[in-house]
């Protein structure tokens, strides 16, 4: 098509929900080639001159967290749509195939800001509860807090929900013993029934507490780091 371009990403095999990122305006299509992405773009080889302003077109498109997922050094490469094969296999033979007819735009995911959830997940220092698959990751209101994580006078939440085949005992007992490394001490809470367990500690100027509580599906975890007044 005249005027189009395929943003050619790597991304493994992580689940991407294609039809979301199309808007029928910038991007008309997203295609899997294996563990590639190609992202059909209304923008032309031509026109992306200035490459600085390309690359944070195509961070502005499709955002700090998919580009993450692209590791390549090299950049982000971005092939004419017009005059060549619809671009397939591996990324590394759509790359080692189709490079030359293409522009490599620097990859912005990197930069402060660019991806919030990536920010947010660096202020809490624990690492993920092992088996478990992301639920969100968010900025809890100070108000919601103090009622839900029994902050005081909070000036910022940041909580990571994920869901886990491990039982709340067991997410107490992973988290304690990397405190313990630490020389951290947690105060831990044992629900009577066995449905939950909380750890609350103290790390440098923040309370950190990892909250393990049966549900459907597994167990719910949500670690949350509170910097308080």
């Amino acid at each position: 098509m005249i005027g189009h371009s395929w943003i050619v990403l790597e991304v493994g095999k992580r689940r991407i929900h294609t039809r979301e990122l199309v808007d029928g305006e910038q991007i008309f299509s997203v295609e899997r080639r294996e563990d590639a992405l190609l992202v059909e773009w209304a923008m032309s080889i031509e026109d992306l001159e200035p490459l600085e302003e390309a690359a944070e077109e195509v961070l502005v498109l499709l955002g700090g967290e998919l580009l993450g997922f692209h590791a390549d050094s090299r950049g982000i490469l971005v092939l004419p749509v017009r005059g060549m094969e619809t671009p397939n296999g591996p990324y590394a033979t759509l790359v080692a195939k189709h490079a030359a007819t293409g522009v490599w735009l620097e990859n912005l995911s990197g930069e402060p800001g660019a991806n919030p959830a990536r920010d947010m997940r660096a202020e809490i220092s624990l690492p993920d509860v092992p088996r478990s698959r992301h639920v969100e990751t968010f900025v809890m209101s100070p108000a919601r807090a103090v009622r839900e994580l029994a902050a005081v006078a909070p000036l910022r939440a940041v909580c990571v929900d994920r869901i886990t085949q491990l039982t709340p005992k067991e997410v107490s007992g992973f988290y304690l013993s990397l405190l313990r490394a630490q020389g951290v001490k947690a105060k831990r809470r044992v629900w009577s029934d066995g449905s939950a367990e909380q750890l609350v500690a103290r790390m440098g100027d923040r309370k950190v507490i990892v909250h393990a509580e049966v549900g459907d599906g597994g167990t719910f975890v949500r670690l949350a780091s509170i910097l308080e007044r």
